[in-house]
């Protein structure tokens, strides 16, 4: 057969073969081979007539790592349209073993209407809690075909004002695990969207979610409990919670950047908190969806835009439902503000929302990411004039689930171009690099 020399096929060592680390191993792939190690005649490299002679795997995978995006949380935020988030929520739901709570707006998508039944059967606890009003609309049929096949769903009524809704998004499985933020569970949220969806897994957190879940059935409002200073992910419930207070003192906190993308933002002391931010040298930015900001009755951008703060109006065109449905907002690099609810008057005063306030850089750097992708498909102008970071910067690359054995180097190569079209070793498992602001990186 024909093979290189060069990466990914082992190097050019004189006088020695190179043979497969496995018989199971693609014949075609460089990264399937090494170098022999087993001598034989005088001196040279290789088993002619006889089994490799290769050691073991240079490295060991520990199987314990779980992909979470932030393993000390056990958390991990993706976004729509992007992310797979269809398939991340049919995977989790799939996983529930004995019990699974939904509280929703609304849910259309047919699968997740199936893996429901599937658990049901399956012997699965699970209740569903939907709006009352959107059910009532002739074309909301999830709560009788649900009912039909055995799942039991509770219709929701919030009657603090006429249009007032069961505005939450969120899913509990087995007591631990949480699905919440901005997408409802149908098409168009999960796959066209754009969307954000977080889980984490912390039983404390979720019961927080699961006594929500239970006042909505019961008609009750209890505020949430006090957290600790050391929380670093506290969620609040709305109306009960004064969301409009908790999402305030985030935004007068704020000492750089608040970087926010929101479907529609209207109530009166976040538009001034967001002004004040500005006024005492803040830089922000917000992303809004076209159609709610243009609304006759809508005045927050041009409120926004007179203070002189950057506003970009987004409309996405992936179908004609398709909306910049986000709701979140990075505050100085280090906070993230996320979850059902808009900044309006219903959202923070009316609807029953859930709302996170998440201090950890990691998750908040994945937010920025897709703000960034925000403004670059919503055709923003440039990073430099919207006083954002550019140039280059150093960012620290990390391997947490490989052991290496003595000797032996990783790399990192990035194809079609980009900062590492030139395979760069890692210094163990880690790696230091200068990379322009705003390059997106996925692997895989």
């Amino acid at each position: 057969m024909a093979y290189g020399v060069e990466a990914p096929w082992p190097p050019d060592t004189p006088g020695a073969s190179i043979e497969l680390l496995s018989p199971a191993d693609d014949n075609a792939a460089g990264a399937s081979w090494a170098p022999a190690i087993a001598t034989y005649g005088d001196g040279d490299r290789g088993t002619p007539g006889g089994p490799n002679g290769a050691p073991p795997g240079s490295y060991t995978i520990d199987g314990s790592v779980v992909g979470w995006h932030q393993p000390a949380l056990k958390a991990s935020l993706r976004f729509a349209p992007h992310h797979e988030l269809e398939s991340h929520v049919l995977t989790e739901l799939a996983a529930a073993k004995k019990t699974a709570r939904l509280a929703f707006f609304n849910i259309r998508l047919p699968a997740v209407k199936t893996k429901l039944i599937s658990l049901v059967k399956s012997g699965v606890d699970v209740h569903v809690l939907l709006d009352k009003k959107q059910q009532d609309l002739a074309y909301n049929t999830m709560a009788e075909e649900l009912q039909k096949a055995g799942v039991p769903v509770t219709l929701i009524e919030n009657t603090l004002a006429a249009d007032a809704t069961l505005h939450d998004k969120f899913t509990v499985i087995d007591g631990h695990r949480v699905l919440t933020g901005s997408a409802n569970y149908s098409q168009t949220a999960l796959n066209v969207s754009d969307e954000d969806l977080l889980t984490f897994d912390d039983p404390s957190l979720a019961g927080r979610y699961l006594a929500e879940w239970d006042e909505l059935v019961a008609k009750g409002a209890q505020p949430s409990p006090a957290y600790p200073p050391s929380a670093k992910i506290r969620a609040f419930m709305g109306p009960e919670d004064d969301l409009v207070d908790i999402i305030t003192a985030e935004l007068d906190q704020a000492k750089t950047h608040v970087l926010c993308a929101m479907f529609d933002l209207g109530t009166e002391p976040i538009v001034d908190a967001l002004v004040a931010a500005k006024d005492r040298g803040v830089k922000v930015v917000a992303v809004l969806d076209e159609v709610q900001a243009t609304e006759p009755d809508a005045t927050t951008d041009e409120t926004l835009k007179g203070a002189g703060i950057p506003v970009v109006l987004a409309h996405n065109t992936g179908s004609k439902s398709a909306e910049m449905h986000s709701k979140f907002a990075v505050i100085d690099h280090q906070r993230l503000v996320m979850g059902s609810a808009n900044w309006t008057n219903l959202g923070m005063f009316f609807n029953d929302e859930n709302l996170l306030v998440i201090a950890d850089a990691h998750l908040a750097a994945r937010a920025e990411g897709k703000l960034a992708e925000l403004l670059q498909t919503y055709n923003a102008p440039s990073a430099k004039s919207l006083g954002l970071t550019t140039g280059a910067q150093q960012v620290k690359l990390e391997v947490t689930n490989v052991s290496l054995n003595p000797g032996v180097t990783l790399a990192i190569q990035s194809y079609g171009g980009g900062p590492f079209a030139v395979p760069a070793a890692l210094q163990g498992t880690a790696l230091a690099a200068s990379i322009e602001a705003g390059t997106n990186i996925e692997y895989c």
